[in-house]
């Protein structure tokens, strides 16, 4: 305040004179009046207009054309030339399957239960299955389940004997 006491009076009425300017030119630049009764709006404007329908070149028509082909083609040659995904890590072909065994653990009526991955070596599929002692999987019975490895027998009394999985 002490600084605009001490500045001359031709400083102080220029400083007047800038505010009276920018407050005119807001009135008539931004400020819109309250009256709205002035003011018309037609919703059904863009109605009313008479426009032709939107047409697509020949060309371009053409060039679309070429483009889905293309794009169907491509897809065509991806389904068919498909990688099969690869056989899983560690386990033993029982059959037609490749078997692993994840991890063994004792249930609520101490019976051993096993966890193991099955892949079909057809569509490479994975499961996991929960097994116990006389469960069949492909012509194989688990005929023992100990602490750390998974016994088949087979049907000719083919014996294989999976350990658990080490990751």
């Amino acid at each position: 305040m002490k600084a605009w006491q001490q500045l001359p009076a031709s400083v102080k009425l220029l400083a007047a004179a800038i505010v009276v300017v920018c407050l005119m030119d807001f009135m008539q630049r931004v400020y819109i009046a309250g009256n709205d009764t002035t003011r018309t709006f037609d919703p059904m404007a863009g109605l009313q207009a008479d426009l032709p329908a939107a047409q697509m070149s020949d060309d371009v028509s053409t060039w679309l054309q070429k483009r889905r082909e293309a794009a169907q083609q491509q897809q065509e040659q991806q389904a068919s030339s498909k990688p099969q995904a690869e056989l899983m890590d560690g386990g033993v072909n029982l059959g037609d399957m490749r078997v692993r065994v994840r991890g063994i653990y004792t249930s609520n009526n101490q019976q051993r239960v096993a966890l193991i991955d099955t892949q079909q070596l057809a569509n490479r599929r994975v499961e996991i299955t929960e097994i116990s002692e006389g469960f069949e999987l492909n012509g194989f019975t688990v005929s023992k389940i100990s602490v750390n490895s998974v016994t088949f027998i087979g049907a000719d009394d083919e014996t294989v004997t999976l350990p658990v999985f080490d990751y």
